[in-house]
This record gives structure tokens, sequence and C-alpha cells, in this order.
């Protein structure tokens, strides 16, 4: 008797091991691994070149907004040297906004008591005050009738009464008044600069030519009544300071405040205050005074060290800034050096930049 013989089929094991399975996530967890540490690697390195890029753009704004007005101070529509000035606003003497015996002064934060502003400057930082003519918007003169304080225009103009405005004939006198008339319909052409209390400061006097360098209401009596010539530039005046303040969240931030008058503040001087750089941390002045006559700077001093009747001595302007980003994006401190002092161990991972300019007043030295 056969027996029929019994056959086994072994089936072949389909897909992977365990070990294979932790061998393959092990390799893709170090390849992920990988891949994270080059995104952030990346990521930081755009986070810091970013903030770095925008530090950059913002030094060079601050020192185009600084350069622009600091070349002008002082200007009158001619040059200012030899030039009588007649400041017939009341109380002058006492307004940063309205001295024009001193168009280029500045405050060393620490050393000086700043005016009275609308935002609360940073300790130890300095400001600067800068007084011009505005040259975007000035007019020609045709006739100047001064017992009827009455300047005649050339064309049609849109100042309005209580704005302050500059008169210059380039025979060195020039004279700085406030608009007395009104002008309700735009289309005259026709500036008055009576006394009278229609206005906020007011003139104390019709009168606008100087019999001596610098006069004002303290001085009235070299004050006289001659009259400007025709082919004479009328323009609006210009006065700003720039400061250092902490905006609304706290970043350091470079300010200008400026002279606003006429019918924006109801015939009154005000100021409008701006925001035009954040991050900016400190700035330090120096400047430049000509001593002996040749136009060109011999020596520069902080604004402390300036008496109150040397200020016209100054021809240069050095500036300083310390400026940072505006969130913390170094992975680590860095360390700077700022006006000859450094920091080595700053307390935060801030990008910083130290940029400097020389601006020369281009109104002054050209003895």
């Amino acid at each position: 008797m056969k027996t029929a013989g019994t056959h086994m089929i072994v089936k072949q094991p389909k897909g992977f091991s365990l070990v294979e399975l932790m061998v393959a996530v092990t390799i893709s967890l170090i390849l992920l691994a990988g891949v994270v540490q080059i995104y952030s690697s990346s990521k930081q390195a755009y986070r810091i070149g970013d903030a770095s890029a925008r530090v950059q753009e913002n030094a060079r704004f601050a020192v185009d907004h600084l350069s622009k007005d600091i070349r002008m101070a002082g200007y009158l529509g001619c040059g200012t040297d030899g030039t009588n000035i007649a400041n017939t606003l009341q109380n002058s003497s006492t307004s940063w906004m309205l001295n024009f015996q001193s168009p280029l002064i500045g405050y060393d934060g620490g050393n000086s008591t700043f005016p009275t502003l609308s935002k609360t400057p940073l300790a130890n930082t300095d400001a600067i005050v800068v007084l011009q003519g505005d040259t975007d918007d000035s007019f020609v003169v045709t006739k100047h009738k001064p017992s009827a304080a009455v300047i005649q225009l050339s064309d049609n103009h849109n100042i309005k009464q209580g704005e302050i405005l500059i008169i210059s004939d380039c025979s060195q006198k020039a004279g700085i008044f406030q608009m007395s008339n009104v002008n309700n319909n735009n289309t005259i052409s026709v500036v008055g600069h009576n006394i009278g209390n229609a206005t906020t400061p007011g003139n104390c006097t019709k009168n606008l030519v100087a019999l001596t360098p610098y006069a004002d209401c303290n001085d009235q009596g070299n004050i006289s009544k001659v009259a400007y010539s025709e082919g004479s530039m009328l323009m609006r005046m210009k006065s700003s300071i720039y400061y250092l303040a902490s905006n609304p969240d706290g970043i350091p931030s470079l300010y200008r405040e400026s002279l606003i008058s006429g019918s924006a503040t109801g015939t009154a001087v005000a100021t409008n205050t701006q925001e035009l750089v954040e991050g900016v941390q400190d700035m330090q002045i120096q400047y430049g005074r000509d001593t002996d006559g040749d136009g060109i700077p011999n020596q520069y001093q902080a604004a402390h060290n300036i008496g109150a009747g040397n200020w016209g001595d100054v021809v240069a302007v050095r500036i300083q800034l310390l400026l940072r980003s505006i969130k913390e994006a170094s992975p680590q401190e860095q360390a700077y050096t700022f006006n000859g002092t450094t920091v080595s161990s700053p307390g935060d991972r801030y990008i910083r930049r130290v940029v400097s300019s020389t601006i020369k007043v281009r109104n002054r030295g050209d003895r």
C-alpha cells in the first residue's frame, strides 16, 4: 500500500523587518534634522540681514533729513553774511521757533536746558534748532508801502493771516513779520505787516529794516521805515527742532517739531511734531566754529561750550548717530563703540550701526 507524499509550501516574508524600519526612521530623522537646521540657519541669516538693511536705510534717512535743513540754516534768499535783520515779532527773543538771531543753535543733553517740547527728549541726547526762509514757495515783490504796511506781490498768493514771513532784497536787509491782514479768497496779491492784536504773537512795529545787524522788539529804535525795492523776495519762515524721543511703541526715534502758523492755528503760532526715523538710540552733535574769519572751522565744540553770542561763528555741524534694529535680531549681544565709549555687554540682542556726518552751513563761511 502506497502512501502519497506530503508537500509543505513555505511562503517568503514580504515588506520590511522591524530593524529595517528603525534604520529608515533613524535616517529620515537625521535628514529632517538637517533640513530643519538649514531652514533655521537660513531664517536667522535672513532676519539678521533684513534688520541690518533696515538699520542702514534708517541711518541714511536720518542723515538726509538733518543735512537738508542744517545746510540751509539762516537762509534769507541771499547770502546771510552782512545782512541786517529786523525781527518785528513780539517776544521773539524768548522763542526757539521765532528767534532768528540764532538761526542755528544746539542743546546738549545733560548740560543744557531744552525748550518746552511736545515729546520728552531722551536723556543725555542732543537737539538742534534750524531757522530759515522756505524756498519751496517764494514770491516776488513789486511794491512796498511801509507807511501803509502793505507789500504788493507779482502773483496771487495763498498766504493766510497769522503766517510768519520773511522779506529780503539781497542788499543786506531782511525783515521778519506776521501777516496781519485777512485773506479769505486766496486770490489777492497783497500782504500786510501792520501792528495790532489780530494775530499771535503779533508785530510790535510795521517797520521792517534794521539799522544794526539784528534788531527785534527789544530794540525798536533800530528798526526804520524804509521800503523794500521791486524784485525783493517774500517767503514763509521755516523753524524746526530735531531731537530724540520714544515713540508710542517705546522705540527711540528721531523727531522733528516744526513751526506752523496761519489758518491752521487760528492766526496763532504753534508746532507740529513728526516722527521721522525710528530706531535712533543716540544723537551727539558738535559745532565747527570759525574763530579767525577764514570761513573754515578751526575747532569743534559741544553746545554747552558755545557762548550765547558765538553761535554766529558756527559754519559746520558734525553729527553722530547710533541706530538700532526695531527688534532683537542678533543671536547674541553685540558690542559697539559710540562717541568714544565702548559698550561690551549692552544687555540685549539689537543690531546697531554708528554713522557720522559733517555738514557745511551754506549761508556762512563765505567771508
